[in-house]
C-alpha cells in the first residue's frame, strides 16, 4: 500500500509524530501531574492579583499554598520511589538509592516545617524545587533510559520548578 505520507519508525519517533495512541501511557500521566500544581497555584494567583492576599487563598477548604506543597511533597517522593524499579543492585545503585531516600525523607519534613512558620514554609517550597533539580540530576545515572522518559523529565521539572519559583516569589511578597 502506497501512501503519500512518509512513514514513521515507531521505535525512534518523537512524542509529537505518534499518535495519541503510540504515547506511552506515563508521558499523558506526566502531563496530567501538572495540573494540581497549576489548579493551586492559580488560586494562589487570583487571590494575590484580584483580591485579599494569598492568605485567603484556599482550594477545597484548605490553605491553597499548603495544598500545593503537600502535592510537592507527595509528587517528589513518588518519583523518589520510582528510581527503586530498576536500581536495586547495580549500575552505581547506591548513591541513587541513598538520594532517592534522603529525597523522601527531606520532602516529609518539608511537610512538617510548613506548621512551624511562615519563614519555613518559604524554605519548604526552596528545598521541594531543589529536590526536583537533584532527582532529574541523580537519574543521570541510570543507563539505557527511553529518550522520551528523559525529554519528557527534563521539560515536566522545568515546568514544576518555575512553579515552585512563581509560588516563592508570590508567598516572599506576601509576607
Amino acid at each position: 500500500m502506497n501512501s503519500d505520507k512518509p512513514q514513521i519508525n515507531q521505535q525512534n519517533a518523537t512524542v509529537e509524530q505518534q499518535t495519541p495512541a503510540q504515547r506511552p501511557i506515563y508521558i499523558a500521566l506526566g502531563y496530567a501531574g501538572l495540573l494540581p500544581f497549576a489548579l493551586s497555584l492559580g488560586v494562589i494567583l487570583a487571590a494575590a492579583v484580584s483580591g485579599p492576599g494569598i492568605h485567603s487563598a484556599a482550594l477545597f477548604g484548605l490553605y491553597a499554598p499548603y495544598v500545593f506543597i503537600a502535592y510537592s511533597a507527595c509528587i517528589l517522593s513518588f518519583l523518589s520511589g520510582a528510581v527503586w524499579r530498576d536500581n536495586t543492585a547495580e549500575h552505581g545503585a547506591a548513591s541513587l538509592l541513598i538520594i532517592s531516600n534522603a529525597l523522601a525523607v527531606l520532602a516529609w519534613l518539608c511537610l512538617l516545617a510548613i506548621q512551624v512558620s511562615q519563614m519555613l514554609t518559604l524554605l519548604a517550597i526552596a528545598v521541594l524545587m531543589s529536590g526536583y533539580l537533584m532527582l532529574l540530576w541523580a537519574e543521570r545515572m541510570v543507563p539505557e533510559v527511553d529518550g522520551r522518559y528523559t525529554a519528557m523529565r527534563v521539560a515536566l521539572t522545568a515546568w514544576v520548578v518555575a512553579m515552585h519559583l512563581l509560588l516563592l516569589v508570590c508567598l516572599v511578597g506576601d509576607v
